[in-house]
């Protein structure tokens, strides 16, 4: 983990492999998803998360429960987006962002598990084949695999709900 007040240069290499990564936007269904969390080892399973909905004031009421099971002695996880510095500041472990480190080894373990995906799919060189670029990095596998190793007693993170 990092300090709140360095700022991320160490993982342009890592947030480049990200940006890079093609944004396909929505196809229905998990199929993609699952099959890449079971590679990851399902860490979402082994974490108690609260997601916070709403139309507005998410981001408030995500920081203030961060606050109060900090205080309370929980190690506690934080999605937050979009950044307004740095990159890192997405995701959150006890006040600290993720390290440049830890931002560039999880992306790695992550980038691994879905060229399986692509490569065991009927559909290798389709869209269809793996899934989003939000789902992988910022959503699930990525901060879902981070705060899991890293032995998280609560994560918190807003959630949208689109209408259609």
């Amino acid at each position: 983990m990092t300090n709140k007040k360095v700022y991320a240069d160490g993982a342009a290499g890592a947030i480049g492999k990200i940006h890079a990564f093609e944004k396909f936007g929505s196809i229905l269904g998990l199929e993609r998803m699952n099959e890449l969390m079971a590679l990851l080892g399902n860490p979402q399973d082994k974490l108690k998360v609260l997601h916070v909905a709403g139309t507005n004031g998410k981001g408030s009421v995500c920081r203030y429960l961060y606050s109060v099971l900090q205080e309370n002695g929980y190690r506690t996880g934080l999605y937050t987006s979009p950044f307004l510095e740095v990159f890192n500041e997405r995701i959150e472990l006890d006040g600290a962002y993720i390290s440049d480190a830890d931002l560039t080894e999880y992306t790695d373990r992550v980038l691994k598990q879905v060229q399986r995906t692509q490569a065991s799919s009927p559909r290798r060189n389709s869209r269809s084949s793996q899934p989003s670029r939000s789902c992988i990095f910022t959503k699930k596998g990525l901060t879902m695999s981070f705060w899991r190793w890293d032995s998280a007693d609560a994560v918190i993170r807003p959630m949208s709900v689109k209408r259609r």
